[in-house]
């Protein structure tokens, strides 16, 4: 049998069903289309094909309608099962947790304490790199002055 999915809102479904289930209950085939036999056959097959389905309906609600606590409490059983992990694994990871945001602080503080000495390593080197040249430039300076001295002497 197949079974096809409800897209129908179940509350105004069973509206409907009050409202018009005792008119359709009194329902009776008029005596001017039981003389057309071809349109009688076919408007009682229907008729039958309607009120099996509708039994069938009626027999799916009441089960449906048995089986939905069992559901909600399995469900509520479920939710509570999960939050008492929840609150246990909760529990469990709080102080490991709490370690590493320790730690990860303090490798956030070294990595900045790095950066500020890298930072202090490249002002000296370039110090030093200027040292170096004008040490040089002196060195020529004093080549420079010595050559001339011994070519005057």
């Amino acid at each position: 049998m197949l079974i096809l999915p409800l897209q129908v809102d179940v509350a105004a479904w069973r509206a409907e069903v009050e409202r018009l289930g005792p008119q359709l209950a009194r329902l009776h085939i008029p005596a001017a289309t039981a003389s057309q036999p071809g349109l009688t056959q076919e408007w009682l097959s229907r008729w039958q094909s309607t009120k099996q389905l509708q039994q069938q309906m009626a027999e799916l609600v009441q089960h449906v309608s048995s089986s939905l606590p069992a559901v909600q409490q399995r469900v509520a059983s479920d939710v509570e099962r999960l939050s008492k992990t929840e609150d246990r694994l909760n529990q469990q990871l709080a102080e490991p947790l709490g370690h590493y945001a320790e730690l990860r602080r303090q490798v956030d503080q070294v990595v900045q304490q790095r950066q500020q000495s890298e930072e202090v390593l490249m002002t000296a080197q370039q110090q030093l790199q200027q040292v170096a040249s004008r040490i040089e430039d002196v060195q020529q300076q004093i080549a420079q002055k010595t050559d001339k001295l011994q070519g005057t002497v």
